[in-house]
């Protein structure tokens, strides 16, 4: 009887033993869970990269048009300038030409009348 009990006794031992080995089916957390674990942890870090991807795409995005928005802005001050600035210009050289233009006139009359009477005193018997 003390064998019986003795064997019974170490059956017991030995399958509780053999119960708590890695690997086996009652233990929960295994090697197949690590995988699973692996995966929704890849999963995660891959939609999080996703995520900062796009908030940057879309950051460049605006800041690309507003920088463009911005050129346009500064084109069109520059072009608005220079228009008015040459027309300024032109305007400046068209009174020039003209003031020029009146000077030679009268001098080229007085000149001419100068002559004339240059040419009148000397026909004209003294």
């Amino acid at each position: 009887m003390k064998s019986i009990l003795l064997a019974l006794t170490l059956l017991v031992v030995v399958s509780s033993a053999l119960g708590r080995m890695p690997g086996s089916q009652d233990e929960p957390q295994g090697a197949k869970q690590d995988v699973k674990d692996a995966g929704q942890d890849t999963k995660q870090a891959a939609k999080k990269t996703g995520s900062a991807v796009e908030k940057s795409t879309r950051k460049a995005a605006h800041d690309t048009s507003h920088a463009a928005k911005k050129t346009e802005s500064a084109v069109q001050n520059g072009t608005d300038t220079a228009a008015h600035d040459t027309a300024h210009a032109a305007k400046k050289t068209g009174s020039a030409v003209e003031n020029t233009t009146k000077k030679i006139t009268h001098k080229s009359a007085r000149e001419v009348k100068k002559g004339a009477d240059e040419v009148e005193r000397k026909t004209t018997p003294q």
